[in-house]
């Protein structure tokens, strides 16, 4: 979840998007004229016509609900901004720049976070309703290079019943989570030493750690 603009008063956050877009919207225009030659008397036109854009933009509708309105939030776990390991939030740095300091999710206000979630970092995994995330397995040893179909085709070419799948971009490792405890065991027997593109995968039961985990819809993939 990206949100730049969350210690910004509200009314500054729509005047930056209206900004940004506005400026998108010109080059884009400018762009096209310049490239499309039998639209560019049309778009020279329009371009007078609405501030230098192709169209007219229209103001931003502002929402009537500003604080607890996300219903898909992804957090990672790790070292607070105070040192403080173990802290689930929002990165506040690049993967890339192995910035891994995290800010503690209820610290912003589009986030709805209640009850025993608020000093709990892992009430997620004892919540009355189901989450595969208590089924969850790492899977270690896999080759450097692979597509991101792949470890379903493998998964359910041996007969498992994953649920989602987490591969993280260029590692070596992927985390998967089942239905139930059943589906758990045996994918665990299963990996554990199966050679798949040349090398012989490791498989072992998730355990809390600097890692992704996914609260509501996430960009995962998904196995009927």
């Amino acid at each position: 979840m990206v949100t730049p603009l969350w210690n910004q008063p509200y009314e500054d956050q729509l005047s930056t998007k209206q900004t940004n877009t506005r400026e998108f919207l010109r080059n884009l225009s400018k762009m096209l004229q310049r490239n499309i030659g039998e639209m560019s008397p049309w778009l020279k036109q329009q371009r007078k016509n609405h501030s230098r854009m192709a169209c007219e933009l229209e103001p931003i509708k502002p929402s009537p609900v500003l604080e607890s309105y996300r219903i898909k939030c992804e957090f990672t776990i790790g070292k607070s901004v105070d040192g403080i390991d173990n802290t689930v939030g929002f990165r506040l740095g690049a993967y890339k720049g192995f910035d891994l300091q995290e800010n503690h999710s209820t610290s912003t206000s589009d986030v709805p976070v209640t009850g025993a979630a608020k000093t709990d970092p892992y009430h997620y995994l004892t919540q009355q309703h189901f989450t595969s995330e208590i089924f969850k397995i790492e899977i270690q040893n896999l080759p450097r290079h692979f597509g991101f179909a792949q470890p379903k085709k493998m998964l359910t070419g041996l007969q498992l019943k994953p649920k989602k799948v987490k591969a993280v971009n260029k590692a070596t490792y992927a985390f998967v989570t089942f239905s139930c405890q059943e589906d758990k065991e045996e994918a665990l027997k299963v990996l554990n030493r199966h050679k798949w593109i040349g090398q012989v995968l490791k498989a072992k039961v998730f355990t809390k750690s600097l890692v992704v985990f996914t609260i509501g819809t996430c960009f995962c993939w998904h196995f009927q």
